[in-house]
């Protein structure tokens, strides 16, 4: 069973946290869509909401971000059979292969029970940590007592709002990127 690595300093973590009735899922996306029209290269995955879900354990899903980089990610969706979170562990391994390029920062749906018991995104998370890529995660706010424990207090809290994600993201000093930069990043 993966465990998260130690937090160092040098570790840049945002644990966005958020409360019943906040839409994590929506805030994640325009936060990923502000630094991508800015150049950055950021990763992830997203989760969404399914209309019609023939069942609960598949009222979401699961998608790799940027979308247009996983072309083939959800065409198998309409076959798979199993829980949606069943998948997390193979969208992680998938994720964590693309690390080699060194993404700008790396965006997960969650932070959950499932990590907390070694499992969900952990892959992706320790790859992240130990490569030194900036990662935000959304953190439901029951879970905040575990988040700062599994994390060793490294990680900064954040609110629910993309704009309170990229003035993070700015404090890392990442302003926004130039045109040339865009063109030669």
């Amino acid at each position: 069973m993966a465990t998260l690595p130690r937090l160092y300093s040098d570790n840049d973590v945002a644990g966005m946290l958020y409360a019943p009735g906040d839409d994590p899922d929506a805030i994640l996306a325009e936060f990923i869509r502000l630094l991508l029209a800015e150049g950055w290269d950021v990763l992830g995955i997203l989760q969404r909401r399914v209309a019609d879900a023939p069942s609960k354990s598949r009222s979401v899903k699961f998608v790799l971000a940027p979308e247009m980089e996983w072309p083939e990610a959800g065409s198998d969706e309409s076959r798979y059979e199993g829980r949606a979170s069943d998948r997390l562990p193979e969208l992680g391994h998938r994720l964590a292969g693309a690390l080699d390029r060194k993404p700008d920062l790396i965006l997960l749906n969650r932070f959950g029970r499932a990590e907390l018991e070694g499992g969900g995104l952990v892959e992706i998370l320790s790859a992240a940590l130990v490569d030194i890529v900036p990662i935000a995660v959304a953190v439901p706010i029951g879970l905040r007592d575990a988040w700062v424990r599994s994390t060793g207090g490294l990680a900064v809290s954040v609110r629910p709002d993309a704009q309170r994600l990229l003035h993070w993201w700015r404090s890392l000093g990442n302003g926004p990127r130039s045109q040339e930069t865009k063109r030669s990043g």
